[in-house]
């Protein structure tokens, strides 16, 4: 099975596939020096992940530091494969060098903090964590540097530029999407003014003197530039792919086939109950899974019976106040039935408002178990909350988007009150469970505002579980072709299969992560259809603003 691919990508050449094939990998696959491999030894990790032996090929073979993107799966150990070839280096010369590590958030800037510092202070190296009112003066030469894109308005990084070795941005789909987009690209021509395109200027210049453009670009001295992400997108309004390789000089991309899919050993539950403007679909059954996920779809067959008995009270109730009473009781029921399987779970909303609206109903009936997270909580109070949370004193966060990249928790049910507002949003959500092997489920709560994307998500994942059942079943029956995949070349155990059904029929449903699509094709379905969508309503149906002025004109 293909590990990972690797496309280089110039200014004269096309895009070049490189693909690796998967090896039996020991500790020693670690291409890092013995004192770092024996850190990493001591920290529990026996084998390096896929994108971990990617992303370490291609910098061994990228003489000239050109930009490297990462781009894999939720949970497949990216922030190890930029640490480790990053400490690696900077041992070759300590003290002479330094990496910087940008994040998008205050918690996702703690996390990597804390694995830079366990893995670097195992070798004698220094990891500091740069806060806004800190100068790299008062940071004392430190080897590792890590911040985030805000703090990067109020430190002046000049001094930075004949140290830096790596310069890493986490989730650069984030990043280059929020208002720091113009500080990040500076920060990237103060400090490894190689890794972007020559300007108009500099290349007339060179054309001048009788030099290629595209050789100087190549030949250019620059510290290792990395970007890292869960999520590609090159379609939509969140196109960050496109902008941040149309900057770059000539690049490399390393990616996993699973990019963009459903983490595995994941069922994803879709719960239609609250929707009005047509019938809920019957759920179907979900066999030979964990007691969580029978819990969990105890409690979705419960809600769909008690709409069909009263149909027309429900979607009464559905209709105040944008179907929040539905919704809230709908989440009530799902926690209940986590809290009795002593499982954690995490209650995402897309707006501060609702998520305090919402923890205030849950506190209402579940107590101290329920903690609400977001941005206008102090970052003390956060850390505080997700440190309990951690240690299992706090079994439920109602929180926003705010935990959705990069976050480590382990937790055990993901509950979508707000469903996502675009698919690499929903991608982010679902893949803080079902991490490290473990199973995990998800549970989106669909209102009318969201249904368009959540009936295309979940029409996608359906028809690849049909075909990926099909798969399965025709290669046990002995009659598999070489085009047919089975659970083992999805890295997945035997018994997976048998956590879904035949039935193809799109509706509430629970879908495998080992049969789950690609969610690529849905990206252009994101904030851009939800404002048409608004648009027309506040016309009166169909007709825009535009339109409606236009109308006036005549």
């Amino acid at each position: 099975m293909m590990m990972g691919r690797l496309i280089q990508r110039g200014a004269a050449a096309t895009a070049v596939a490189i693909t690796t094939t998967r090896a039996a990998h020991s500790a020693a696959s670690f291409a890092v020096r013995p004192a770092l491999l024996d850190a990493v030894k001591q920290l529990g990790f026996t084998k390096p992940t896929p994108i971990q032996s990617t992303v370490a090929d291609a910098l061994s073979s990228n003489t000239m530091r050109k930009p490297l993107i990462v781009g894999a799966q939720t949970g497949s150990g990216k922030t190890l494969a930029y640490v480790l070839p990053m400490l690696d280096e900077l041992l070759q010369a300590p003290g002479r060098g330094c990496g910087l590590v940008v994040t998008p958030g205050k918690e996702l800037c703690m996390q990597v903090t804390q694995v830079c510092y366990a893995v670097a202070s195992k070798v004698g190296m220094k990891t500091v964590q740069m806060y806004s009112y800190d100068t790299l003066d008062q940071l004392n030469n430190p080897d590792v540097i890590v911040t985030t894109d805000t703090v990067l308005k109020t430190v002046d990084l000049s001094t930075l530029a004949d140290r830096l070795c790596y310069l890493v941005i986490d989730e650069f789909d984030a990043a280059f999407t929020g208002t720091e987009t113009t500080h990040l690209w500076s920060l990237i021509r103060q400090v490894a003014p190689g890794a972007l395109k020559l300007s108009y200027l500099k290349r007339q210049r060179a054309i001048k003197l009788g030099l290629d453009p595209s050789e100087e670009e190549e030949h250019a001295v620059r510290p290792q530039v990395i970007f890292t992400g869960a999520t590609l997108p090159d379609r939509g309004t969140k196109s960050t792919m496109a902008e941040v390789c149309s900057r770059l000089a000539p690049h490399i991309i390393v990616s996993t086939p699973k990019l963009h899919t459903p983490v595995d050993r994941l069922v994803q539950l879709f719960d239609f109950t609250c929707v009005t403007q047509e019938p809920s679909p019957a759920p179907r059954p979900i066999v030979n899974t964990t007691p969580l996920v029978t819990a969990v779809s105890r409690a979705l067959d419960e809600g769909w019976k008690e709409r069909q008995q009263h149909q027309h009270q429900q979607e009464a109730e559905c209709s105040v106040d944008d179907g929040t009473s539905c919704k809230h009781a709908r989440v009530c029921e799902y926690v209940s039935a986590a809290l009795q399987q002593d499982a954690s779970v995490l209650v995402f909303n897309n707006t501060v408002n609702s998520a305090i609206a919402l923890s205030e109903t849950l506190n209402a009936r579940f107590g101290d178990a329920v903690r609400p997270l977001h941005k206008k909580i102090p970052p003390r109070q956060r850390s505080a909350t997700l440190e309990a949370f951690k240690q299992g004193d706090v079994k439920v966060l109602c929180c926003t988007d705010l935990l959705a990249r990069g976050i480590d928790l382990n937790v055990d049910l993901i509950l979508q009150a707000d469903f996502a507002q675009d698919v690499v949003s929903y991608l982010h959500r679902i893949g803080r469970t079902a991490r490290n092997g473990k199973h995990g489920c998800a549970v989106s709560v669909v209102c009318d505002e969201r249904l368009p994307l959540a009936k295309e998500i979940a029409a996608q994942l359906d028809s690849r579980r049909a075909q990926q059942w099909h798969s399965w079943r025709v290669a046990e029956a002995g009659t598999a072709t070489e085009h047919d995949t089975s659970p083992e070349q999805d890295g997945a155990d035997a018994g997976t299969a048998q956590r879904t059904t035949e039935s193809s029929d799109v509706g509430i449903s629970g879908v495998s992560g080992v049969g789950a699509a690609t969610l690529s094709s849905l990206f252009s379905r994101n904030r851009s259809g939800r404002k048409r969508r608004q648009r027309e309503q506040r016309s009166g149906g169909g007709v825009t603003k535009k339109g409606n002025k236009q109308r006036r004109r005549g």
